[in-house]
């Protein structure tokens, strides 16, 4: 595991809130809170789905076993991290990735998508998806409620396979390009097959 500096002062939280407006994908639990208050104190109930607002899928997710959202090794929480501004393109292809050195980084991207399952969604081809496990991310993520393109799950079946976590949902507008310290804290759920994130990124000098 590496030893990072953060300057807490530099951190720039790209966290979905959750509330009324957080989108669901189709099908899942929608974000629900209920109040109550009792002997002067006010408490929460909330339903929703593991994967409501800025969340990590765990290779449990497939189903059929896979590592738990609580076992993932605290080093794939707190990694640099590359950040690619893929807005205006129709995918996220391999094109994307040759070149650059995401060698045991987390593998991010900002698509500019509007929230929740839109039609003009770029996600991750394939082939994109097996070169970046081929090039050793150790973490993907996108802006997107998914790193797939609407109505295919080709990538989560290449990387959770592969123990290469998922981030969704990132808020990364008004984010450059370039290199990154990733940090995100996953709730440790018994048996998770994924949890909701408080995620932070803090650029790296000199880029």
């Amino acid at each position: 595991m590496g030893t990072y500096r953060v300057d807490p002062e530099r951190l720039i939280d790209v966290t979905m809130p959750l509330g009324d407006a957080t989108p669901c994908y189709p099908g899942d639990t929608p974000f629900e809170r209920k109040y109550h208050s009792e002997g002067g104190f006010v408490s929460s109930r909330l339903t929703m789905s593991s994967h409501s607002g800025t969340h990590m899928d765990s290779p449990s997710h497939l189903g059929g076993g896979g590592q738990t959202i609580d076992g993932i090794a605290t080093e794939r929480f707190i990694l640099p991290a590359l950040l690619i501004d893929c807005r205006g393109l129709s995918a996220i292809s391999p094109d994307l990735l040759e070149g650059r050195d995401i060698s045991g980084k987390a593998l991010l991207f900002r698509t500019g998508s509007p929230p929740g399952l839109s039609s003009g969604m770029p996600g991750m081809t394939p082939a994109a998806a097996s070169l970046a496990v081929e090039m050793g991310a150790l973490l993907t993520g996108t802006d997107a409620i998914s790193i797939d393109p609407p109505g295919s799950f080709e990538s989560h079946r290449i990387l959770l396979p592969a123990s290469i976590p998922i981030l969704e949902n990132l808020m990364l507008d008004g984010i450059e390009e370039g290199d990154y310290l990733l940090l995100c804290f996953p709730l440790p759920i018994e048996g998770g097959d994924g949890a909701p994130v408080r995620a932070y990124l803090q650029r790296e000098s000199g880029t």
